[in-house]
């Protein structure tokens, strides 16, 4: 289950990733969705409530957050250009145009660490997704490795040294989904919900525990518990369902039992 730990922050005060996101955070509340950006060490990530999104969705938010950002960029340059920024706040006025711009640029490259790259990632399988993953991690540290040879530290090295850090994280993710894969935890989910619509509880609980016992990614989780959740709610178990609920992020456990209780099928 994907929580927060200590290291993470987000849905709280604003922050500046909280406004590079802003454009996507605006997306999803036009689709009627709720969207919360967690921060950690290896990057940020933007949580959707509500049932996965479509991939076509997946890279209008990927090409529209940038876009919208380079949009900020342009029009803090305009301010800038027409010299309507007071002296003193020049610098600071240059800086976000500039942030804005870098963000904007890097999140279309195709790689996983970045938007784009993630929007392609989820359209492939397990062990393709790997691959890409490993194939980006391998380009990224050519060009931090690249860019060691400048004289003295380039300034832009720090950036190197933070994308291959989501870098990483990307392929750590890619792996231990290829392990869900070859443990069989995809083709246990898909069981378990068939057994739940079917009205067996008992058989789909036991499914899904299998299942959660092989599962390592959080996607993954998500959907067994809630379908142990259902299971036990239909068995009258609430202290299963309330164990099962209790290891989900808490800004969705509270909507879990509102947001699938008429399809009788796992939301993530």
């Amino acid at each position: 289950m994907e929580a927060r730990s200590a290291g993470e922050r987000g849905c709280g005060g604003p922050s500046p990733a909280e406004a590079h996101a802003a454009p996507n955070v605006l997306a999803t509340r036009l689709m009627h969705r709720s969207a919360c950006l967690v921060l950690s060490a290896s990057g940020s990530r933007l949580e959707i409530d509500g049932p996965p999104l479509g991939k076509r969705t997946v890279a209008g938010l990927a090409v529209g957050g940038a876009l919208g950002n380079l949009a900020v960029a342009l029009a803090f340059a305009q301010l800038l250009r027409r010299g309507v920024v007071a002296e003193r706040l020049a610098f600071v006025v240059a800086a976000v145009a500039l942030v804005h711009a870098v963000w904007g640029l890097g999140q279309l490259l195709p790689l996983p660490p970045f938007r784009a790259g993630q929007a392609i990632a989820r359209g492939l399988r397990p062990p393709m997704r790997f691959v890409y993953a490993a194939v980006s991690f391998v380009a990224l540290s050519v060009a931090a490795l690249w860019a060691l040879r400048a004289a003295g530290l380039p300034p832009y090295f720090v950036v190197f040294v933070l994308v291959i850090v989501a870098s990483t994280s990307a392929l750590r993710d890619a792996f231990n989904d290829l392990r869900d894969d070859q443990s069989g935890v995809a083709v246990m989910t898909a069981m378990a919900t068939k057994l739940l619509r079917q009205d067996q509880p008992m058989r789909a609980a036991e499914m899904a525990r299998r299942a959660l016992a092989n599962a390592t990614v959080n996607s993954n989780q998500r959907p067994l518990l809630l379908i142990l959740a259902w299971a036990a709610i239909a068995n009258r178990d609430p202290f299963t369902a309330h164990g099962a609920l209790s290891r989900l992020p808490r800004r969705r456990s509270h909507r879990a039992a509102a947001s699938c209780s008429r399809s009788w099928s796992p939301c993530v």
